[in-house]
């Protein structure tokens, strides 16, 4: 328990230290604008976009490659564009992160 408690800080900091830059780059990127960010251990899902545009990451999220905390950005991020799951949605983060759908796959179950 003490160890998975360390490695969940661990993740905490390098969340926090690196992903804001990223974050930062695509939304230039995508031309879109974002609230606050903020971390939480989360037990089914990488990341979140409320209503007024805060985005909030799952701790774990840096643990990941490059490829997936980009796609995950970018699903983010096009919420803000687009609030739901439409076909829009999909074109939207297919424009940015091309093979998305296999990305989505890899990250499925990855959390349970």
């Amino acid at each position: 328990m003490i160890g998975k408690k360390i490695l969940n800080e661990f993740y905490r900091k390098k969340s926090e230290s690196e992903i804001p830059n990223h974050v930062m780059r695509w939304s230039k990127i995508m031309n879109v604008n974002y609230g606050d960010i903020s971390f939480k251990k989360m037990k089914r899902t990488w990341g979140s976009c409320s209503h007024t545009n805060n985005l909030c990451f799952n701790i774990r999220l840096s643990s990941l490659s490059q490829e997936q905390i980009d796609y995950i950005i970018v699903h983010e991020l096009a919420h803000i564009t687009e609030k739901n799951h439409s076909k829009n949605f999909w074109d939207l983060v297919g424009k940015y992160v091309k093979d998305h759908k296999q990305i989505h796959k890899s990250l499925m179950g990855y959390l349970s």
